[in-house]
């Protein structure tokens, strides 16, 4: 009776371990769709990126038209990020709890919007015009805040492990393919038609994929299959409803070293990002706007397609995932900070533009580290906890471009601002490597 008994007991575990593989493999998008889904959401990632870049790309002259000093444009480029703040958790827990898709297109849209109607509120005369366009910012950041929690709490439910990195790697490379469609050709429509009329076009961009994303990937295959997208199970809704383990979320080290090290890794992207047409205009007046504003997003997308590649072939070959974590996270942010040092020593404009696009290139491998790593510690919250990541990683969107914008103002030295940020980059990668792990908590 006894090893019936263990007999007995072990089928009914394989039973369940079975059961379980099954309901989590039924969840992931067919293998016959992913494509579709991906490259879908490439494209939306791609338009809430050049609603980010247009204020960048076009501060220079929007600064000179409206006679902003450096902290003012600095109050401008931060602004995003007092709303990005706001709905960072709200965004994750919403995508958690009720599906991702639908707050994907609310995102996209608001964010066109919202970038449609900075021309418009920065040519009236009834209020102070630079108070209309930091609230327009602000908006845009509370829309994008949405975005990318629910992006990942969509990509962690929808795919197996072993394809995470590569699959998710692709649809967040939107983000260089955004910012190479707007610093070329928007580059192109700055020179020729102002910048009233690179946020019109351009911004419009969102609203044609609204429409893609709702007749398409909601309203058809609502119709066709209720349940083709894991974010549409009811009793997974119901269960993330009731079941947020927050405290668990908030006193996990491992957690809370994907926090710190992407703190400190968005202290370096944000700058660039924000100031880097600055920096070459200063420094490099003669430069053509469409080269520094297109080349470096090149090597962004492909450190970040390269590093879901690699992230994918080192777990495939055995090295563990924490390991894998930990290796690209170096790669994506202490080596480039160290690289920024270069930059602040280059002489010539191809020296310069070679720095700031290895910096950005190698930027892109952070994607597989620790933000993938968001999906490894817990995919059935990963929406959640990118909410509670995202929210205290926009803090240097806030204060840290403010920060520079700021030094810049008082100092007019860049190589400060480099050198902050190499100290701050190596400090938070020490970290990580210390708390991080690979396996799934919670």
């Amino acid at each position: 009776m006894e090893e019936e008994d263990i007999v007995l007991v072990a089928k009914e575990l394989l039973s369940e371990k079975e059961s379980a593989e099954s309901k989590e493999c039924s969840s992931h998008w067919p293998r016959k769709d992913r494509s579709q889904w991906l490259i879908t959401l490439m494209a939306s990632t791609a338009s809430i990126y050049v609603t980010r870049i247009i204020m960048p790309l076009c501060e220079p002259t929007l600064a000179l038209d409206m006679g902003w000093n450096k902290r003012e444009s600095g109050l401008v480029l931060s602004s995003f990020f007092w709303g990005y703040l706001i709905t960072q958790i709200p965004g994750g827990f919403l995508s958690d709890v009720y599906g991702a898709e639908r707050l994907l297109l609310w995102a996209v849209t608001g964010c066109s919007l919202s970038t449609l109607v900075i021309p418009l509120v920065a040519s009236q005369k009834v209020t102070s015009p630079i108070t209309l366009v930091l609230i327009s910012r602000l908006a845009l950041g509370v829309f994008q805040g949405i975005y990318y929690p629910s992006l990942y709490s969509l990509l962690a439910k929808s795919l197996p492990i072993s394809e995470r990195s590569s699959c998710s790697a692709f649809a967040l490379a939107g983000g260089p393919v955004g910012s190479l469609v707007i610093g070329g050709l928007g580059s192109l429509v700055l020179a020729r038609c102002g910048w009233r009329w690179v946020f019109l076009s351009f911004g419009s961009i969102g609203l044609l994929w609204a429409v893609l994303w709702k007749k398409i990937f909601i309203d058809h295959n609502s119709q066709m299959n209720p349940t083709y997208s894991p974010s549409h199970t009811k009793s997974e809704q119901s269960s993330a409803r009731k079941n947020v383990p927050w405290g668990k979320i908030i006193s996990e080290p491992a957690i809370w070293a994907v926090v710190i090290v992407h703190f400190c890794h968005n202290c370096m992207y944000f700058t660039l990002i924000s100031w880097m047409p600055t920096y070459f205009h200063e420094n490099f007046p003669e430069s053509q706007g469409w080269v520094f504003n297109v080349v470096p997003y090149i090597g962004n997308f492909v450190g970040k397609l390269g590093g879901g590649y690699v992230a994918d072939k080192m777990i495939k070959m055995g090295f563990s995932v924490a390991f894998t974590r930990k290796f690209l996270e170096t790669l994506g942010t202490c080596v480039p900070a160290l690289v920024l040092l270069s930059t602040s020593q280059a002489v010539h404009f191809w020296q310069a533009l070679v720095c700031m696009s290895m910096a950005l290139c190698l930027c892109g491998a952070s994607t597989s580290g620790s933000l993938m790593n968001i999906q490894d510690l817990s995919p059935g919250f990963a929406g959640s906890i990118s909410g509670v990541v995202f929210t205290i990683s926009a803090i240097p969107g806030v204060l840290g471009v403010y920060a520079t914008g700021y030094i810049l103002h008082v100092t007019n030295s860049w190589t400060t601002v480099f050198q902050l940020t190499a100290v701050i980059c190596t400090a938070g990668c020490a970290v990580y490597n210390v708390f991080a792990k690979g396996h799934k908590i919670l």
